[in-house]
C-alpha cells in the first residue's frame, strides 16, 4: 500500500479517497447520534429532564453524560415495554457529580 500511495500519479486519488471516506463516516456518526442518541437539556435536569411514562411497574432515572444518554432511546423502548417510568437526566458533555466544578448536580 505504501509503493502504490507513494506513486504521485496516485496521490491526487489517494487524497480524493480520504476526503470522501472521511465526510461518510462525519455523516454516518451524525445520522447515528441524531437516530440514538436521548439526552435531556441541562435547563430541563431540575424539572425531571425527559419523562417516558411506560406504566406502573416501578420508576427508573438514567442519571449521567453521554455515557449513560446512548441508553436513552433503548430505556425508554424498554420502559413502555414492560410498563416501568423512565426519568432521563443524562446530559451530553456536562457534569453531574457532586463537588465538581460546573456540576448540574444541585439540579439533580
Amino acid at each position: 500500500m505504501r509503493t502504490w500511495l507513494s506513486d504521485s500519479r496516485r496521490r491526487a486519488t489517494a487524497f480524493a479517497s480520504f476526503i470522501l471516506a472521511t465526510v461518510a463516516l462525519c455523516g454516518a456518526g451524525y445520522a447515528i447520534r441524531s437516530t440514538y442518541f436521548l439526552d435531556a437539556d441541562p435547563a430541563a435536569v431540575a424539572t425531571g429532564g425527559i419523562s417516558v411514562d411506560g406504566g406502573e411497574q416501578g420508576w427508573v432515572v438514567l442519571l449521567g453524560d453521554s455515557q449513560g444518554a446512548t441508553y436513552g432511546y433503548e430505556l425508554a423502548s424498554l420502559a413502555r415495554t414492560l410498563g416501568f417510568r423512565l426519568n432521563i437526566l443524562a446530559v451530553a458533555a456536562r457534569n453531574e457529580l457532586p463537588s465538581e466544578l460546573d456540576t448540574l448536580w444541585p439540579d439533580v
